[in-house]
Parts: structure tokens; sequence; C-alpha cells
């Protein structure tokens, strides 16, 4: 009876192995497929660095081509410039277009910089802000104008929102921007 109880026991054992290894297989398989499917995500990612890399490469370049261009059209313009004169209009509007006069302490020395590095009259410079769609939301228009050893510079800002001016960094109302960045010949 004992002998038939060890056999009974075996049998479940061996059932239960078998059981186990089934089990395991199925695992396994699972693991295979869960792995295959990283691996196709992880291949997934790579492409799409892949792709930005070099949308950010190609963005990169056309910036430097620009870059380059504006370089050339500014050299083109100072071989162009054999007056004096010409030659500081064409300074004159490197330093609008440039960070020096982005954010100015309008004090008398800063008129009387204003004064020595532009031409007599006027200089003016229209810059256009543009949004990711390339649509203009914004004309920055500043003026400079230099009567005798001072200078003052005016700001003309254009939106859909509205238009602001200032003149030496402190509003001023339309009219009086118009007014005063008029040169009249007398």
């Amino acid at each position: 009876m004992e002998d038939n109880h060890v056999f009974e026991n075996n049998l479940i054992v061996l059932i239960e192995k078998e059981k186990i290894s089934k089990n395991q297989e199925k695992i396994n398989q699972k693991n295979k497929v869960f792995i295959k499917e990283k691996e196709l995500q992880n291949q997934r990612y790579q492409d799409s660095l892949k792709k930005y890399s070099s949308n950010n490469d190609s963005k990169r370049l056309k910036n430097n081509n620009d870059i380059e261009q504006r370089k050339l059209k500014l050299e083109e313009d100072e071989l162009l410039a054999s007056s004096s004169a010409a030659k500081k209009r064409i300074e004159a509007e490197r330093l609008l277009n440039s960070n020096e006069y982005k954010n100015p302490v309008y004090s008398g020395s800063y008129k009387s910089k204003l004064a020595k590095e532009f031409p007599e009259g006027k200089t003016q410079t229209i810059r256009e802000v543009k949004n990711d769609k390339g649509e203009v939301v914004e004309t920055l228009t500043r003026v400079v104008v230099i009567k005798g050893n001072l200078g003052n510079e005016y700001t003309k800002t254009e939106s859909k929102w509205g238009e602001m001016y200032l003149k030496n960094g402190k509003h001023i109302t339309k009219n009086t921007f118009q007014l005063e960045t008029t040169i009249r010949k007398d």
C-alpha cells in the first residue's frame, strides 16, 4: 500500500514538473516577445533621434548660410560706400542692429554718443518679428535723429494689439513721433 502511495506521489510530482516546464516555456516565449518589442521601441526611438538630429543640422546649416549671406551683404555695402558719409551711414545701420543699442540708458552722454556714431539727420531701420508659421506679428521701427552734437532715439512698435511709440525709452504720442522723426527741409 505504501508503494502505491509513493508511486502516486511520484506521479503527481512528475505531472507538476511537466506543468512547470510548460509554464516556463510560455514565460520564455513571452519574454522573447517582450524583448523584441523593446528592441523595436528602441529602434524607433533611435530613428526619431536621427531624424530630429538631421532636421536640427539642416536648420543650423540654413541659419549659418543666412548669417554668411548677411556678412557678404555687409561687405558688399562697405565696398560700395566710397564717401565718408556713406560709410558712416552703413556703420550707423550696423550699430542700430547690434545688441549695443537694445537697452541703453538714455542720458546726455548716450545722446552725445549717438551724435558721434550716426550721421547728421535721420537713420531708420525696420525689423519684422515673425512667429513659428512665418507670419509677421510685430514690426519694429527704430529711428535715430541727429541734430548738431545730440541725438534722440525713437522706437515705433506695431503689432496686432496696437502701436507704441517711444523717444529715448519714454512713451510719446504718435503725433510727436511723426513730427520729430520727419526731417523738414528749410
